[in-house]
């Protein structure tokens, strides 16, 4: 073969190694591993040159090689190949031998499941001998693609496939098919990690983290963005902008203030009046919705304090009613005591008969002064 037949087969390697690049966005480099050096073993298959002789029978030869790769991913290798076809020549049916020694260099691709594929090209010679007439060493030139497909960690099945171009014995195909062996220490395989995340899948408290996220050492992102990672994240659905504690929940809202003049009204709303029988202190239950809604009041407004005033009618001598009085507003504490009122918030205050409302003079003046009443010191 002339010498510019080789000149296309230089621009196509040209053009293929540059594609390294696409190729790349494959998986991730597994084995054979880079820095390791590979030695394999096989079968080969080529055709006979037209020079060895007629009507030759392709019959399957060996091969063998060494190839040591780099950490950037290219390799080199050195490969020898050896072939014997029966041939018809001038001199009847010969044996023919082809023998090929070549140094070629090449790139293995990123591993795609269990394949490796590559590319390689290299220079050497080749020599072919029919036993008769034709016994030739020639310079040859190659070019091939081939793949590592993975079995173990150290073990591959290799299929190759390349173009012997030569000056003065015509071109041919050659494959080859064979095992390969990694030489030195294995680099373990990585843990799973489903997600890709960084984070194998036995520590992966989130394992369907979606692609690109930032995730922390136990796998789990932060979802909603507020500073939080959602193994830790009491909150996971907080409002962009909203500043969280460290469980990633918002503060708490302040409690609310009324304002005073509202204020003023709910205390007039809630003011207890208890009318009590003659010389009586027990409470009507009648009256157990309206010291229900005291004692709401001074739950929900912490500020407050209570005074009860105890009165009583002018029957009886001033001393007996003011111990009157005094029992009925203490009955009205008892009372707010037990539905939750603190002590400390109740003050009481025996009047006696000193502050009517009414005119003891007549039996319905003297009922609306048997009272006891609520008085707010803050608000009144």
């Amino acid at each position: 073969m002339k010498l510019s037949k080789i000149i296309p087969l230089v621009l196509v390697c040209t053009v293929v190694f540059p594609f390294q690049s696409v190729l790349s966005a494959w998986e991730p480099i597994q084995r054979p591993e880079s820095g390791s050096t590979i030695l394999s073993g096989g079968v080969t298959l080529e055709t006979t040159p037209e020079e060895l002789g007629d009507d030759a029978d392709n019959f399957l030869g060996g091969m063998v090689s060494a190839t040591w790769v780099r950490p950037n991913n290219y390799f080199v290798e050195f490969m020898v190949t050896r072939s014997e076809h029966r041939v018809s020549t001038s001199i009847g049916r010969q044996d023919t031998e082809q023998l090929h020694g070549s140094l070629n260099g090449g790139y293995l691709f990123p591993q795609r499941e269990s394949w490796r594929p590559y590319v390689s090209a290299g220079i050497g010679v080749g020599r072919f001998d029919n036993g008769d007439d034709f016994n030739v060493d020639e310079t040859e030139f190659n070019a091939g693609i081939g793949g590592y497909y993975e079995v173990s960690e150290r073990i591959f099945l290799r299929g190759d496939l390349r173009v012997m171009l030569r000056e003065d014995v015509d071109w041919g195909p050659a494959a080859s098919f064979g095992v390969s062996v990694q030489l030195g220490d294995i680099t373990p395989d990585p843990p799973p990690d489903d997600d890709n995340d960084g984070v194998p899948n036995a520590s992966d408290l989130c394992p369907n983290t979606p692609a690109g996220s930032r995730v922390n050492s136990n796998g789990c992102p932060d979802s909603d963005g507020d500073g939080v990672y959602d193994d830790s994240d009491d909150c996971p659905n907080t409002p962009p902008g909203v500043s969280v504690d460290s469980r990633g929940c918002p503060p708490p809202p302040e409690p609310e203030v009324i304002p005073e003049e509202l204020l003023r009204q709910t205390v007039a709303d809630a003011r207890l009046l208890v009318l009590f029988e003659y010389d009586k202190s027990e409470i009507a239950a009648q009256y157990d919705d309206d010291l229900q809604g005291l004692a709401e009041l001074l739950d929900e407004n912490a500020e407050l304090n209570v005074t009860i005033e105890g009165h009583a009618d002018s029957v009886g001598s001033d001393k007996y009613n003011v111990g009157l009085s005094e029992q009925r507003a203490a009955a009205v504490k008892d009372k707010l005591m037990n539905l939750g009122v603190s002590e400390d918030r109740i003050n009481v205050v025996a009047k006696g008969e000193s502050e009517p409302v009414a005119s003891n003079d007549t039996a319905e003046g003297r009922a609306m002064n048997r009272r006891a009443i609520s008085i707010f010191p803050t608000v009144d």
